[in-house]
């Protein structure tokens, strides 16, 4: 989460253009799936935030209401295969994060009064040694 301000972003672009992951559950039971809606904001003093948008139907729906923290992930268009199975697929049916070839990322998200006040560890999938080297 470090520098995360620092960084430029095309923030009406992200969902629009780039290819996202909502995630959300334990480090050992979690789910996630594409989205492609959603917003950034501040609130409160500038605390960042992000709005994701999740049919109830998906399976990512219910570790989003069973649990308190939750990662929203871009990546590059090189991606795009893997993500498109993440997309399509249901974590009901087996690990769809291993069938598409990501592997799971475990992050320490460790937060401050000025910047994201969490204090958890999250997974998140990392498509990056998958489709996508």
């Amino acid at each position: 989460m470090d520098g995360f301000k620092e960084k430029e972003y095309k923030i009406f672009e992200m969902f629009d253009k780039e290819w996202a992951l909502v995630t959300a559950g334990s480090t050992v039971h979690y789910n996630t799936c594409t989205v492609g809606w959603g917003s950034f904001g501040t609130l409160w003093g500038g605390k960042p935030t992000i709005t994701v948008y999740v049919h109830p139907a998906r399976y990512t729906s219910e570790f989003l209401k069973e649990n308190d923290t939750f990662t929203v992930s871009f990546f590059p268009e090189s991606c795009k295969k893997a993500l498109g199975y993440l997309g399509s697929h249901s974590g009901r049916d087996g690990d769809k994060v291993l069938d598409a070839r990501c592997h799971r990322r475990e992050r320490d998200l460790q937060g401050s009064e000025s910047d994201v006040p969490l204090q958890k560890t999250v997974s998140a999938p990392d498509c990056q040694g998958g489709p996508c080297a």
